[in-house]
């Protein structure tokens, strides 16, 4: 009597990988080919609902296996605070004001699915698979990249011509510019393959917005001539918040307070509007319109637009607390880590004076590597690094034990 053969249950971690892979493949495309508007933007979405509520099924059936721990569970938990908040208030305000629109609820949603996407990822899949998932969807990106330029748009005369004191290069990219920086960070990090580095690297260049140049020109240096791979004080943690939220409103009264302005202009000799991509205009427009707000979002509804930036478009919604706790529970996620807590300041600085929530699956990749590093592989990987106490020689991130090895197989041979 033949034996049944019993088809063997499916990888679920592979299928995870596999589905993250589908969606940045989606995402390049899309940005790549222009394909926009509320459907395509919508569906990845969904996709990514999609692949949390996988992920979750995952999690439910490792929880009865001994030793499998939950992480990231007190951020999310944060997190969840945070977006309930905002629920809330949009329900209150809008209930005052008698007005409630479809898109609110789907823009919290929006803000949301990162989060509970990234906190699957991060307890269904462990840092080697993360690491060749990044690997895959690095040459993706890149890929969409090159062919949404145009290959034959990488002539020498269009190289020469970039000029970071004009602020032009023909090979600009809004839509590939945060994913860009995304990947530098986590393979700054862990520069296991150095083609990854690299391709990462000019990459963050070539998508040319210059405030993201000149954060990865910091952090390289950072990383070489620092440990960055430490835990400092929480208390920095509080203080970096309080300097956030402190930034975001000092912000929003500058752009709106004509003498600083007109101060501004006079003193550096540059056009106020051009210096912040006229987002001033936009935000003075919806302050001049005597706006009140009726919930998240409800700002880009009245006017028809966004403001662009994200925290004082936050603040003027759901208020001084809705601002603080968004602060509060983005900045929880470092840990007091101090890589994490430097990528942690670029993005907030650019929530303050630009707009990245809208980003969809960015956000995910920015909680996936946080929690990558404090969680699933703190010890950076490849790092190269200038030892000052050693007169400024290069010298690897040696192990101690390693160290100790190599000299007892020194004086074996002596």
């Amino acid at each position: 009597m033949a034996k049944i053969k019993f088809q063997k249950v499916p990888n679920y971690t592979l299928i995870t990988s596999v589905l993250l892979v589908i969606m940045a493949v989606i995402n390049s495309v899309t940005d790549a080919l222009g394909i926009n508007g509320n459907m395509i933007s919508y569906s990845k979405y969904a996709l990514a609902l999609i692949c949390s509520v996988f992920g979750f099924i995952v999690i439910g059936r490792n929880s009865d296996k001994k030793g499998n721990k939950l992480v990231f569970q007190q951020e999310f938990g944060v997190l969840c605070l945070m977006m309930i908040y905002i629920l809330l208030s949009t329900f209150a305000k809008a209930l005052i004001h008698d007005r409630f629109e479809f898109e609110m609820l789907l823009d919290i949603l929006r803000m949301a699915i990162p989060i509970i996407y990234s906190f699957a990822l991060l307890n269904t899949l462990e840092y080697d698979q993360i690491e060749k998932c990044m690997r895959v969807m690095l040459f993706i990106y890149f890929i969409g990249y090159l062919k949404q330029q145009g290959f034959s748009s990488f002539t020498p005369a269009n190289l020469l011509s970039i000029s970071f004191a004009d602020s032009y290069s023909p090979f600009e990219s809004h839509q590939f510019a945060s994913i860009s920086l995304l990947m530098f960070c986590f393979f700054s990090y862990y520069r296991k393959s150095k083609l990854c580095f690299f391709i990462s690297t000019v990459f963050v260049f070539l998508t040319f917005k210059r405030a993201q140049v000149v954060f990865i020109i910091i952090l390289l240096v950072l990383l070489l001539f620092f440990n960055l791979n430490k835990f400092i004080s929480r208390w920095w943690v509080i203080a970096m918040v309080a300097l956030t939220v402190g930034g975001a409103i000092a912000y929003f009264y500058i752009l709106t307070y004509d003498p600083l302005t007109n101060y501004f202009e006079t003193t550096f000799n540059m056009d106020f509007n051009k210096f912040t991509m006229y987002r001033n205009v936009l935000l003075n427009q919806l302050v001049d319109s005597n706006y009140e707000s009726f919930g998240f979002t409800s700002s880009t509804i009245f006017l028809g637009h966004s403001i662009e930036m994200d925290l004082i478009k936050i603040y003027l919604e759901i208020g001084f607390l809705g601002l603080a706790l968004t602060v509060f529970a983005y900045w929880n996620l470092t840990k007091g880590h101090l890589f994490c807590m430097i990528i942690m300041t670029q993005f907030m600085f650019n929530l303050i004076t630009s707009h990245s929530f809208d980003g969809g699956i960015t956000w995910t990749f920015r909680m996936l590597i946080i929690g990558c590093v404090i969680y699933k592989h703190p010890e950076p990987t490849g790092q190269f690094r200038l030892n000052i106490k050693t007169r400024y020689r290069l010298t690897p991130n040696i192990k101690k034990d390693e160290l100790n090895a190599e000299s007892v197989n020194n004086n074996s041979v002596l």
